[in-house]
């Protein structure tokens, strides 16, 4: 996977939003992280994480995602843990997996690993109904992966 960063100006955004989907429609994309800079040029700075070849790319579509091939092992870990929360939480409630969280959601959370609702609420498609339903219990199962992972088990 590798990365590329572009700036969006908040005045006069036309052409650098232009050259961002271009380059989104061009590649398969992993994960694109933004941030806001207020100061004399305020903008937003994105960074888009994408795979440079066909051949590097998870397959999406009919054929599934392996996320054990695409995430590192701790991340996976962390995926792991939180699919199985989303899996019986989703039987309790009686509703679809994906109403709660799609596997590419839990994949970008394990990745960013958030510890706040603010930092959840970056992940794509989590607005404030999902967060109210489910947010404390995503950060709460990807903060005790993360304990885990450290070796000796107490969540911090």
């Amino acid at each position: 996977m590798q990365i590329k960063f572009f700036f969006i100006p908040m005045i006069e955004s036309a052409q650098a939003e232009s050259e961002l989907n271009a380059f989104l429609k061009q590649f398969k994309i992993g994960n694109v992280e933004r941030v806001f800079f207020p100061g004399n040029s305020p903008g937003w700075s994105v960074c888009v994480e994408y795979f440079a070849a066909a051949q590097d790319a998870p397959k999406r579509g009919s054929e599934s995602v392996d996320y054990k091939e695409v995430l590192d092992e701790e991340t996976f870990k962390v995926y792991s843990a939180l699919r199985s929360w989303r899996n019986l939480r989703a039987e309790e409630l009686g509703i679809q997996r994906y109403a709660i969280a799609s596997n590419e959601q839990l994949a970008c959370i394990a990745k960013q690993k958030p510890k706040t609702l603010s930092e959840l609420s970056k992940i794509e498609s989590f607005g404030p109904t999902r967060l109210k339903k489910y947010g404390d219990n995503l950060i709460e199962v990807c903060g005790v992966e993360v304990a885990k992972s450290d070796g000796d088990g107490r969540t911090r």
